[in-house]
Formats: structure tokens, sequence, C-alpha cells
């Protein structure tokens, strides 16, 4: 993506998406970049790097839940960790069983691609609700796209990508 786009997300995002308008050229181009940015992506070889990048307790255990069957009472958990997102547009490193944070720094970008995969499986979000918190966490990983080390990680953002899509395209029918 050009610079001068990740400039645009970087703005938007730092004022959490309020009185944030897109004319039609601008919104082409967002997703003809990404569209590019999408297709390069694809087509790199992808190789395996070990990411040392320690994963913070939010993290884990997203990835946890990404890796199993969901329970009824962890659904609920990440229905709260999503009302936490959708408020703050960010979440915490460690939080403790009320879900205050125990810590101010921020979760490992890894966290939030496995929280957007997890998403996905919520039934109390609607698709609407999914598709609006699909495209900010995109636009985050998208503005901190270098970070994103191990093949893993690469493959869960290309799978946001394209269930974003299809939410998209299930909208424009």
């Amino acid at each position: 993506m050009t610079n001068k786009t990740i400039n645009l997300l970087n703005k938007i995002y730092k004022n959490k998406y309020q009185n944030s308008y897109f004319n039609n050229i601008e919104i082409k181009n967002y997703f003809k970049k990404r569209k590019e940015k999408y297709f390069h992506f694809l087509k790199k070889k992808l190789f395996y790097t070990n990411n040392k990048e320690k994963l913070d307790n939010t993290s884990k255990y997203f990835l946890k839940l990404l890796k199993k069957k969901i329970k009824k009472n962890e659904e609920r958990n990440i229905f709260l960790y999503y009302k936490k997102y959708s408020v703050h547009l960010k979440l915490k490193k460690e939080y403790n069983k009320k879900f205050i944070k125990k810590s101010n720094k921020e979760m490992n970008l890894n966290g939030y691609l496995y929280f957007a995969s997890l998403i996905k499986k919520i039934k109390k979000i609607n698709k609407i609700q999914k598709l609006n918190f699909l495209l900010k966490i995109n636009d985050y990983t998208t503005i901190n796209f270098k970070k994103i080390k191990s093949n893993f990680d690469k493959k869960i953002y290309i799978k946001n990508i394209q269930y974003e899509k299809k939410l998209i395209m299930e909208f424009l029918k």
C-alpha cells in the first residue's frame, strides 16, 4: 500500500473511526490497493520463520481457543473482549477474571489476528458487526503488516481478508 493510504488509515484509526468520510474514489483506491497487497502476498512463497516474539496472556488465550472448539463460556468471554475492543479499539496484554485490565500495555499484533478469526464463530454478533470489526482489525494489521513474521500468522491474515471480502460481497447483493 502506498504511504498516502497508510497515513490515511493511521489518521482514521487514531480518531477511532469517528467523523470519517470516504468519497467513492477513495473507497475504490483503498480496496484496489488492498487487493494488490493481498495478491502480492499470495504470490510470495511462504517460508517458515520462527516467531521469537513472546505472546502475551490475551494472545495466548485467543490462540488456544483458535485451535479447539469453543464452549459457551468461552464464547461469552470472546464477546466480552469484542465489546472492550469496540469501545477502545485496543486490547491489553492481560486481564483478570472480571475482564479488568491488569496491564496498560497493548496486546501483540498476533493476538488481533487470532481474535479476528475467533469472531467468525460468535453467534451473538451479527454480520454487519462482524464486517465492521473485521474492517477495523484488518486496517490495523495492514498498517503494521511488516510485523507479521510467521507463516501461521500470515495465513490467518489471508483468511481474515477472505472472510471480510465474503461479508462485503454478501452485502453488495
